[in-house]
């Protein structure tokens, strides 16, 4: 249960008090635990997530492997429902929680570092062991992008941090930038997928990003990357930026054809990969609105694909909410605007 230190101060009327409820609501249903709890079971050797089904009988191991702020609590939760079945893994985060069956290993978030590179390596040599005999639990949350790095052959992490920077203060929207990353990556770009191939992989996708584009949330490491080098090399004409030599000279070695790109739609090697979003903006919206409503509120839902400034976005919520109060439009009080 989250605890909020000053919920006094914070619940200072029954209005606000649904509110705060509503929110720790939302925060609740996006737990790992809970959300885990929701999707996976266990019964006999059938393991269902979502609704597939895979028969645990058929698998000489079972592992885990990912990456994210939230990827240690979400492997926590499969130890939880899945014990002995888990015979290891790496996880990679910037916020650990005692696991006892899956290695989990430092990265660093926002900027990438060392030792996240070292903890990556260490994950993919995981990834490339694997087998048709092995089924793979990939997990994959937020943050995954700057914890997962794992440079391509000539990129060092002083480059990649500078391209990133770069990237960040261009303007370019997210994903723009991340085929600019993907295709200075080892892992991203569904290269990730690739190296675990030709076991079977269930990728189980927290996602923090609007519209759950799955090529975008943590860059895409387990699903096909649709860009191409030619349009990393797009991305860095048409905002100017000033990268590494190297990053310069792998993008253009990649549009000359002498190096392979990143796997795309259609590729054998996500054949065997199977890949669930586990909970999302909405899930925590919904369990929010389901608060208001039991509290006698009316939930309005505005939309769970506003981007930007939260102090911007709020300024539209408030001036519906006050709408809502002076003419009942476009629904009657009492009501909440989410």
């Amino acid at each position: 249960m989250t605890r909020v230190e000053n919920r006094d101060t914070l619940a200072r009327s029954e209005a606000h008090e649904t509110v705060l409820e509503s929110l720790l609501a939302g925060i609740e249903a996006s737990n790992p635990s809970q959300v885990i709890e929701s999707t996976v079971t266990v019964t006999g050797n059938d393991l269902t997530i979502g609704t597939d089904q895979y028969d645990l009988s058929t698998y000489r191991e079972l592992i885990v492997l990912g990456g994210g702020n939230a990827a240690s609590q979400v492997a926590g939760a499969l130890e939880a429902e899945l014990g002995d079945r888990i015979d290891g893994g790496i996880i990679v985060t910037d916020d650990p929680v005692e696991t006892e069956r899956v290695t989990v290993l430092p990265g660093d978030h926002p900027v990438p570092s060392e030792r996240g590179v070292d903890s990556t390596r260490q994950l993919l040599d995981r990834a490339t062991a694997a087998d048709e005999d092995t089924l793979i639990l990939g997990v994959i949350t937020g943050g995954g992008s700057a914890l997962m790095p794992a440079p391509a052959d000539g990129i060092d992490l002083r480059a990649l941090i500078e391209t990133t920077d770069e990237l960040l203060h261009s303007g370019a929207p997210i994903r723009e930038i991340n085929a600019v990353r993907k295709h200075l990556s080892e892992l991203k770009g569904g290269q990730l997928a690739a190296k675990a191939a030709p076991a079977t992989t269930v990728s189980l996708v927290l996602s923090d990003v609007v519209g759950n584009h799955l090529d975008v949330i943590a860059s895409g490491p387990l699903v096909p990357d649709p860009t191409t080098f030619e349009d990393a090399q797009a991305v860095i004409d048409r905002f100017d930026l000033t990268v590494p030599e190297p990053v310069r000279e792998r993008i253009q070695a990649g549009v000359d054809g002498i190096l392979e790109d990143t796997p795309k739609p259609g590729d054998p090697v996500f054949e065997q990969v199977g890949t669930h979003v586990i909970a999302d903006g909405m899930t925590a919206i919904e369990a929010a609105a389901a608060v208001i409503e039991d509290a006698g509120y009316e939930p309005l839902v505005l939309s769970s694909m506003v981007e930007g400034e939260a102090s911007e976005a709020a300024k539209t919520h408030a001036a519906i909410a006050n709408e809502i109060r002076a003419t009942g439009t476009p629904i009657k009080p009492p009501a909440a605007v989410l």
